[in-house]
């Protein structure tokens, strides 16, 4: 597999929500939140948005190699598609970077669902070539309100989120909170 593919890309861009219950490329990700985006414009719904990076990859690509660390990735893949709703979205968006959207979520729905996932990740042991490992991950968060935030702008502010969560030792979500001048 080319490494820049994702591991459960939907074979349809036209797949009804329960076959949603995969992995998503970068630019079919992109394109679906550009479109909640638009939507959330004309009918006021917030969009929670979620950028998730693997914590210590890189020292398990050196110990097992990159091929057991891409099944580490397909683990975590898997506990991150199983804990998320019908209409909830997650893309891999490259090495251990991962990003998922919650259409129409609040801000308590967005920080309890990244505090879960941190939890499961955390308490699953992943098969890692013939090793059984414990990962974690960390996550930043923030909330689209319509008008307040771009698509990008959310990317930038959900990934600055992100840094401060592996800046604070990793294993943690952290909500971005806007500044008065934002």
């Amino acid at each position: 597999m080319n490494p820049s593919e994702d591991i459960h890309e939907p074979a349809s861009p036209d797949l009804a929500a329960d076959d949603r219950r995969s992995v998503w490329n970068r630019r079919r990700f992109e394109d679906e939140l550009d479109r909640h985006f638009a939507r959330s414009l004309g009918e006021g719904e917030t969009i929670g948005l979620l950028s998730i990076d693997v914590d210590g990859y890189r020292d398990v690509i050196q110990r097992h190699g990159a091929i057991a660390a891409e099944g580490l990735i397909r683990s975590i893949s898997d506990v991150l598609v199983s804990r998320l709703g019908p209409n909830q979205m997650l893309a891999r968006m490259g090495g251990d970077e991962f990003e998922a959207a919650l259409p129409g979520a609040t801000a308590h729905v967005v920080w309890a669902l990244a505090d879960d996932l941190c939890t499961a990740v955390r308490e699953h042991s992943h098969a890692v070539g013939c090793a059984r490992v414990h990962a974690t991950i960390s996550i930043g968060c923030v909330v689209l309100d319509p008008g307040t935030l771009t698509h990008h702008d959310a990317q930038v502010a959900a990934d600055t989120a992100l840094h401060k969560a592996k800046a604070q030792g990793g294993d943690r979500a952290i909500l971005h909170e806007p500044s008065q001048g934002e």
